[in-house]
């Protein structure tokens, strides 16, 4: 298999659907309950997990940072995490966060989390970077923030160091990406570049109809975008966010461009009502007219009309040049018993 990332008992190939993550983040604004509700929504539109940010406000930021306390309001405790994980496994959907420290990683990879999302703007943070290697997970990060030998050292680092398995998902940190900067031609380079990794996308765009379903037809196998309840919630990321209504859309979307694209084939085969129709729309080998028993047959004597019910035009040469065994009458099939 060209790449593989196993989440859970998902595969994520392909050859397999195409892996949507909601990416919850920080939209819970710290209340509790507003996230399993998000984490509820989420599975009911379709998303195979939803994702958090984890954090120690302390080591993640300096105190001095333009908003650390405001940030802090959206810490998850560690019984957060612990009802957060329970919630989704309760509604089928895997949990995931992004660990912004290494008491965070920690705290994830206690909770058993199946895979590690890895924030673009920790690409150059390497010694964090081989933490998160070094506890032999799947990992998932992110290159919006990263300039191209930054994605190509980290990519190394988590090779080096014991990941096996890797997800490299384009993206562009700018909160919302305009058109002309989403730049979907990057996913076919992340292929070229990275042929044993996994290539999604984590869209920061409001769109949700069009761009998500031609960055899977380009070969992204995951999919992100940001997830909320409601678009006018206060905090920093809700009015780019898809509510559970436009993440079920995107989701249907996605799956309608997986069912067109179809799978890879040797050969082009007839599918649908193309067998039935084939046979209406090609030619089958005709006799012109009454024929006499005994002379030899040439091109005048047949014609390739429709339907195609008997022997086909590029059969004409099996009959050129012998006799004819018996009477025949016009505007019948030809068939190899009628020669001799």
């Amino acid at each position: 298999m060209r790449n593989k990332l196993q989440i859970g008992n998902y595969l994520i190939s392909d050859s397999t659907p195409t892996y949507v993550i909601a990416e919850i983040g920080m939209n819970h604004n710290g209340d509790i309950e507003l996230a399993k509700q998000m984490i509820q929504a989420a599975s009911r539109s379709g998303a195979n997990a939803v994702k958090f940010q984890s954090f120690k406000t302390e080591d993640f930021l300096s105190k001095n940072y333009f908003d650390f306390e405001e940030r802090r309001k959206y810490e998850l405790s560690v019984s957060d995490h612990e009802v957060l994980n329970e919630e989704a496994k309760n509604n089928k959907v895997e949990f995931l966060s992004t660990p912004l420290d290494e008491y965070s990683l920690d705290l994830l990879d206690e909770l058993n989390v199946s895979a590690f999302k890895v924030a673009s703007c920790d690409l150059n943070n390497l010694p964090f970077l081989r933490k998160v290697a070094q506890k032999s997970k799947p990992v998932i990060f992110s290159t919006g923030y990263g300039l191209s030998d930054e994605i190509h050292d980290a990519y190394s680092v988590f090779k080096e160091f014991g990941c096996g398995e890797l997800a490299i998902m384009h993206c562009v940190a700018s909160y919302p990406t305009d058109y002309f900067d989403i730049n979907l031609t990057n996913i076919t380079s992340l292929r070229d570049s990275f042929s044993d990794a996994v290539i999604g996308f984590s869209d920061h765009s409001l769109d949700y109809f069009n761009i998500p379903s031609i960055a899977v037809s380009m070969g992204a196998r995951i999919i992100e975008k940001h997830f909320t309840l409601d678009q006018d919630l206060p905090g920093y990321d809700h009015h780019m966010s898809l509510n559970e209504n436009m993440f079920s859309s995107m989701v249907k979307n996605i799956r309608l461009a997986e069912s067109a694209l179809g799978k890879p084939r040797m050969e082009i085969g007839l599918v649908g009502d193309e067998s039935e129709r084939v046979n209406n729309a090609r030619r089958s080998l005709f006799w012109c007219h009454d024929l006499k028993g005994g002379i030899k047959v040439k091109e005048e004597h047949i014609l390739a009309k429709r339907p195609a019910k008997g022997l086909s035009p590029d059969s004409l040469s099996l009959i050129l040049g012998k006799k004819l065994a018996h009477d025949i009458e016009g505007d019948t099939l030809v068939d190899l018993e009628d020669v001799e």
